[in-house]
């Protein structure tokens, strides 16, 4: 594991580490997130753009972008090396695991620093998921004769649109074909982003009431309610907010980062 940062220019714009997957003929390749190479302000990749790396001892190199995929987030970054690089591989066999054994639930996120070079791990935070009610999906999967109904009804829009409508949320008049853009007032762009809006919330919401959670169908006492604003397809313009109000919620747990301050690993 590597440590990187991304300059434009002079100005710094990101820190992030990296995972080495291939070391061969002096040229490491690194993996990590294409916010590494992202303009701050747009979706773009940012111009005059240096990448420094940072290995395990303490030595720092010039890296290169080789490959980017900014939709999917990820980011390849090449270095030239004069000492061996390990890398990490990676396998898709399960064997190797014990899965009936009893094992911690618990995810940690591990990283490196720049300066220092130091490692560092966190735990994350236990959070649970509304069930709502309702099945998203992304623009690009729908058919093409859709996308350009929705972008000459919504010029621009960002959001999911609404696959569908389970019976808890029909109160609601949300219906399928629908097109969410916002969360609690909190805009998303993909459904990924929407699920994550939605365990931001709920562990929002595990803090605030401080509620043991039961292990058969994890509830709160009190209600929650989110509002879901966005576009109704053929029907009203503009944009509209509607409400679900849910008290059943996902059983067990699900890892969540941002974390708390990670424990430093010498």
């Amino acid at each position: 594991m590597v440590g990187l940062e991304s300059f434009t220019g002079e100005k710094h714009l990101f820190s992030f580490s990296g995972t080495i997957i291939e070391f061969l003929n002096g040229i490491g390749s690194v993996v990590t997130s294409a916010s590494l190479i992202r303009c701050p302000d747009k979706d773009e990749r940012a111009d005059e753009l240096k990448i420094n790396v940072w290995l395990p001892s303490g030595e720092k190199l010039e890296g290169l972008v080789s490959n980017v995929d900014l939709y999917y987030n990820i980011c390849v970054v090449i270095v030239h090396s004069t000492s061996h690089l390990p890398r990490k591989s990676f396998s898709a066999a399960t064997e190797i695991f014990n899965l009936d054994g009893n094992h911690s639930k618990d995810v940690v996120a591990l990283g490196r620093n720049c300066e220092p070079w130091s490692l560092k791990v966190a735990l994350g935070r236990k959070v649970i998921r509304p069930l709502h009610g309702l099945k998203v999906g992304n623009f690009h999967k729908e058919p093409l004769a859709l996308l350009e109904k929705i972008y000459h009804e919504f010029p621009g829009v960002c959001g999911v649109i609404v696959e569908k409508v389970e019976p808890s949320a029909e109160h609601s008049e949300i219906k399928i074909g629908d097109i969410i853009t916002h969360l609690d007032g909190v805009p998303f762009s993909n459904a990924a982003e929407f699920g994550g809006v939605l365990l931001d919330r709920c562990a929002t919401q595990m803090h605030r009431q401080k509620q043991n959670l039961s292990e058969d169908c994890n509830q709160m006492e009190t209600l929650t309610s989110l509002k879901f604003s966005g576009k109704t397809r053929g029907g009203i313009s503009g944009t509209t907010t509607k409400t679900i109000n849910i008290d059943k919620f996902t059983p067990g747990g699900i890892n969540r980062w941002p974390v708390p301050r990670p424990i430093v690993i010498r």
